[in-house]
């Protein structure tokens, strides 16, 4: 696997939905193998804090042009 080509950038707040949409599909795609995630509400990291408020940094990733 070759990261060539990418860029890392820390988050912006207009990066949010998409973090926030692709955490989501990653947790109802684990859901069938692990019973204890919620059916709403469940989360793995505080993105909205670390977007928002710069409490931790959040990286996005994204081909170059």
């Amino acid at each position: 696997m070759s990261l060539d080509g990418l860029i890392l950038r820390e988050a912006r707040v207009d990066d949010y939905p998409s973090l926030a949409a692709l955490e989501q599909k990653v947790i109802d795609a684990e859901r069938p193998y692990n019973a204890s995630l919620k059916e709403k509400g469940a989360y793995y990291y505080d993105i909205e804090n670390g977007v928002f408020q710069g409490s931790c940094p959040i990286f996005s990733f994204y081909a170059a042009a």
